[in-house]
């Protein structure tokens, strides 16, 4: 750390006496004394409440059908229909709770159980208390009166940080980016934006918070037919010589279909060379003749349809036309990209 401080001549002697060496002084460091300097740093320190009970409870968000009630799977929906019940006061609204998106409800209350909370056509399931903690078990630690690192409660209060901001951020791969952060544009269908993550660090005697900065590359959220057209060129039908490198770039990227009804997410498996006319479904329809019926006039039957799977069974395969096909927003694309760029 720089300091204002004028060193003078140092002499030092060694310690079997045969030789003395003489230290130039230190250069005087530039600015005036007395001046403030910034310093920046990526953990802050925080300090907890002595004994606040922290509880856990096993939980699975469930959607009524015709005939029975099953569990759905899929994080980003279950997140989504937890945060309705509590809009909607469908919990206790003296009850703080948070979600970890999987199988666990966290609180500062003790639920009982088993129960079930409706809202529409959903439900949570509160089956049991699983486990239990207080904010004194980290005190513990940072004190040294325990060895025994509490890491279920350091979870539950990084679930819980994750959370408060929630409103303001989108949670990809436990990295955040706030959503009214534009993104960094790219001329081939890409972007990059800053994001950042999150943690809780203990040790004994202190307790901070970090933060670490990141820089991420993401597919754009555009028409699959206008990200094929940045690839390969403006209004151009994607010839076999094209495939491979499509095929790469969109290797296991999120597809939705905007104006079906209801709208559904896919995954892309591969191009297929066949056109929307010469695809047939279990029915004897084509691809055209489906969509007809569906209230949907294809226009672009001269491109290639695409392959996907169903991300609710990926034992179910089928086809799009492009034309109905969107890339799925806020999907992270791993792989370098070197283009231009603008700011949107």
């Amino acid at each position: 750390m720089a300091t204002n401080y004028r060193q003078s001549m140092i002499v030092r002697e060694r310690s079997d006496n045969s030789s003395m060496r003489i230290f130039p002084p230190r250069p005087n460091p530039t600015g005036s004394l007395g001046e403030t300097e910034c310093l920046y740093t990526n953990h802050f320190i925080c300090s907890l409440t002595d004994n606040i009970l922290l509880y856990q409870y096993d939980v699975s968000i469930e959607e009524i059908t015709s005939t029975d009630w099953y569990e759905i799977k899929s994080r980003t929906r279950c997140a989504s229909i937890i945060q309705s019940f509590l809009t909607d006061n469908q919990l206790d609204p003296n009850v703080f709770v948070w979600y970890d998106e999987r199988k666990c409800l966290y609180s500062t209350s003790c639920l009982s159980t088993p129960q079930l909370r409706m809202h529409g056509r959903h439900r949570l399931n509160i089956k049991s208390l699983t486990n239990q903690w207080s904010t004194n078990d980290i005190h513990a630690y940072i004190n040294g009166q325990t060895i025994v690192y509490p890491k279920n409660a350091v979870r539950i209060l990084e679930t819980l940080l994750k959370k408060s901001i929630q409103d303001q951020v989108e949670v990809i791969n436990n990295k955040c980016y706030f959503k009214s952060k534009k993104a960094q544009k790219f001329d081939n269908g890409f972007e990059k934006r800053h994001g950042f993550i999150q943690a809780l660090h203990l040790s004994t005697g202190l307790l901070t918070l970090n933060i670490q900065t990141k820089l991420t590359t993401f597919y754009s959220s555009i028409s699959l037919l206008e990200f094929i057209h940045k690839q390969i060129g403006p209004n151009r039908i994607p010839s076999a010589h094209d495939y491979k490198r499509l095929n790469h770039l969109l290797n296991n990227c999120l597809i939705t279909t905007p104006r079906s009804n209801p709208k559904k997410t896919y995954e892309f498996d591969r191009l297929d060379y066949r056109r929307p006319g010469e695809i047939f479904i279990e029915s004897g329809e084509s691809l055209i003749e489906y969509f007809q019926r569906k209230h949907i006039i294809l226009t672009q039957t001269d491109y290639p349809c695409i392959q996907v799977y169903s991300i609710d069974d990926y034992n179910q395969q089928c086809h799009l036309p492009l034309e109905l096909c969107q890339i799925k927003q806020y999907q992270v694309y791993n792989n370098p990209v070197c283009v231009s760029s603008s700011f949107e």
